[in-house]
């Protein structure tokens, strides 16, 4: 099981959608008829409080919580509010309906899986190529070669493409997609990298 909480996740709520944005592990969207029940829950990771989305949805996980520091109650009478958990009076627009199904059947991820695939192999392998090498090397000196360095280097220059440069977007993104999604994750990527390619650069003098 995954968990994510502020600031990776957000709720969004309209009275025609629920959006659950889970940064990395994914953006969750709702029509209000897909929606059974919004309940209080109080089993998530380290005792945190939040609310339990029951729903219809086939391709998604069974389970999905929202975490946060609020009373859960408050979010179910703030949700109540929006006029989404009222079925009855609720009128969806077609063009919203149509959009929601898309993205569920896309999936929650919004990067193309064979652009994942692709970074996740690159990283892989240079970061493995360097493993090899620290457990051939004798002890004198830094461990490692300039692999790790360039897999990290290669996240840090993937991660501000993604925010910054629309073309490149258009390449990694599912159609219909945005990267707020996973804006904050990438950035949260960018300053780790960064941190981490100044220790190792520094590490190696």
């Amino acid at each position: 099981m995954l968990h994510a909480s502020w600031p990776f996740a957000t709720l969004t709520v309209t009275n025609e959608r629920l959006d659950l944005n889970a940064s990395l592990i994914g953006t969750y969207s709702f029509t209000p008829d897909q929606i059974i029940s919004i309940e209080p829950y109080g089993q998530i990771l380290l005792g945190g409080r939040g609310i339990r989305i029951n729903h219809t949805v086939t391709n998604y996980n069974e389970i999905v919580v929202f975490s946060a520091f609020k009373d859960p109650n408050e979010i179910i009478a703030e949700i109540k509010k929006t006029g989404f958990l009222d079925r009855a009076s609720s009128t969806i627009n077609q063009e919203v309906k149509a959009e929601v199904l898309e993205r569920q059947k896309q999936g929650r991820f919004p990067i193309r899986v064979s652009v994942a695939i692709t970074i996740a192999l690159v990283w892989i392998v240079l970061v493995f190529v360097d493993i090899i090498r620290g457990f051939q090397n004798e002890g004198n000196g830094f461990p490692y070669g300039n692999g790790i360095l360039i897999a990290i280097g290669f996240l840090l220059i993937v991660s501000t493409l993604a925010l910054f440069s629309k073309d490149f977007r258009k390449y990694i993104l599912k159609e219909g997609r945005d990267i707020k999604e996973i804006d904050k994750f990438l950035y949260f990527l960018i300053l780790l990298c960064g941190f981490m390619l100044v220790a190792m650069v520094l590490a190696r003098k």
